[in-house]
């Protein structure tokens, strides 16, 4: 008998540490609370609240914003990789350079004429004995 083990059932999730937040998140807390501390350090007192409000919302978006089921640093990533990655597009030969080109000329017949193969009754009868059902 083989011994049955246990898989996980939720890899992707990642796990709760604390208040119900994952490591993540609380790193980008500690982040903000930095943020906010050099800040209070630096800044005059109208400008630590400016810039706390900033950074409230900053770190409150990073932390729960999930646009399109990803989390937003991702996605800021991905965003900025498909802005300035070079897009590549292949040219194949025949098709025609300009867009407008194709939409002024005329469509093409695109449909085929169907023909009618005349079959005789000898390919029936080796079609048959070749699937082996007729004897």
């Amino acid at each position: 008998m083989s011994q049955q083990r246990e898989v996980p059932q939720f890899v992707n999730i990642e796990d709760k540490i604390a208040f119900q937040l994952t490591a993540k998140q609380l790193g980008w807390i500690g982040l903000g609370c930095f943020f906010s501390f050099m800040a209070w350090v630096l800044l005059d007192k109208t400008f630590f609240i400016i810039t706390t409000v900033i950074i409230s919302i900053v770190v409150l978006a990073l932390i729960f914003l999930r646009p399109y089921g990803q989390s937003l640093p991702s996605f800021l990533k991905n965003l900025f990789f498909y802005t300035f990655k070079p897009k590549v597009f292949i040219w194949k030969r025949g098709q025609q350079d300009s867009s407008t080109e194709i939409r002024n000329k005329q469509p093409k017949n695109v449909f085929r004429k169907i023909t009618k193969k005349k079959v005789d009754l000898k390919d029936i009868e080796k079609a048959i004995q070749s699937l082996d059902i007729y004897e």
